[in-house]
């Protein structure tokens, strides 16, 4: 047999189903190359005899379904857990059009290869107006499954990102750079939060965080912080109404056996500064966390200079105003709250007010929450 033609109604692929599919293809020596439009992909494919040589896809189009399975769904149906990655063939792909979910990423490679025990993801790079990504890792197999990976991100749209991704709408705008190098007992394609392992950083600037229902969001604990306007006794209603306006937002955070700590959360914004410390249970999905909030009150000094001088105060008297008394105003206002309990019924209690002579030194940095 050297030609098909092939009409299929429904196929499944990798836990993507294709519907409509339409196939031609001719055998040239020891390599097959076809044809291929359906639904979710379209373009030419080459299909070596041997599985040692690169199978290679030059598509219009990628649309992948996102995946949301329980473990128990994991449990019951054949998936990645039943592939041996030493099996698989090495790839080299590219999309000019490539989808996750309703998510857009625009052109895509990926390249993987062979290697001892397992499969390298030598790089998957997406570049689209929402995100610019370059993510590498490894997939290997002997007792267990392991895998591992490490990304450099660049966001442009922090909100589209994560509303593609699956996630309530709870972060408006936000562009900046993130960071990430995880591993965890699975496969490559089924992360296991109970073993995961690594760090996250990121910083960002100019977005806002929306106030959600609890448990809507799963952002290291960002959404016990769109809960806190409501329970702050000053009145802030200007800038919290459409939701938390941040002018940086930035963190890292150490992941282990599927708990994510912080000390150095902060973010800042025209309304308040927030700090954050503590831990989120990614597999447990619970908090633990202590959360400083320091009013900017001396957003007012402007129009109080102005009062004092008569007229529109120069901007070095307000800086010199602002010098003097935001160390004090911040001792003053700071508000400390524990947020504890689930994503889904999330608990937050003000808690007394960290001294100077206190060990964190009166930098309003609590330390890491037990675990």
């Amino acid at each position: 047999m050297n030609q098909l033609d092939l009409k299929i109604t429904s196929a499944d692929l990798f836990g993507q189903t294709l519907s409509d599919v339409a196939v031609q293809a001719g055998r040239d020596k020891s390599v097959w190359s076809a044809d291929v439009n359906s639904d979710r992909l379209a373009g030419r494919v080459w299909l070596p005899d041997n599985f040692n040589d690169v199978v290679k896809m030059e598509l219009e189009r990628l649309y992948l379904a996102r995946r949301s399975k329980t473990a128990a769904e994991r449990a019951e149906a054949p998936g990645s857990a039943s592939l041996d990655p030493a099996d698989l063939p090495p790839l080299t792909i590219t999309s000019r059009q490539t989808r996750y979910g309703d998510l857009e990423l625009g052109r895509a490679e990926l390249v993987t290869r062979r290697h001892a025990g397992g499969l390298k993801l030598e790089r998957l790079k997406v570049e689209s107006a929402v995100l610019a990504a370059t993510i590498q890792g490894d997939w290997t197999k002997a007792a267990q499954h392991n895998s591992k990976v490490n990304a450099e991100l660049r966001i442009y749209d922090l909100g589209a990102l994560l509303t593609g991704l699956g996630y309530a709408k709870t972060i408006r705008n936000g562009e900046g750079t993130g960071r990430f190098n995880l591993s965890w007992n699975g496969p490559l394609l089924e992360y296991d939060l109970t073993s995961l392992d690594g760090t996250v950083d990121f910083d960002f600037n100019d977005g806002s965080v929306l106030e959600v229902e609890p448990g809507a969001g799963r952002f290291f604990g960002l959404f016990s912080i769109s809960a806190l306007p409501r329970r702050l006794k000053l009145d802030f209603s200007d800038f919290f109404g459409k939701g938390f306006s941040f002018d940086y937002l930035r963190g890292h955070f150490d992941i282990r056996d599927g708990d994510a700590f912080t000390e150095n959360f902060q973010m800042d914004g025209p309304a308040a500064k927030i700090e954050l410390s503590g831990r989120v249970g990614l597999a447990d999905e619970d908090y633990d966390q202590r959360v400083k909030v320091v009013p900017h009150v001396t957003s007012g000094l402007p129009a109080l200079a102005g009062i004092l001088t008569g007229s529109i105060a120069p901007a070095v008297v307000i800086a010199l105003i602002e010098k003097l008394a935001k160390p004090e105003v911040d001792k003053a206002t700071g508000i400390y709250y524990q947020v504890t309990g689930s994503w889904a019924e999330p608990r937050i209690e003000p808690v007394d007010v960290v001294r100077p002579e206190d060990k964190s030194g009166g930098s309003g940095k609590a330390g890491r929450a037990p675990r």
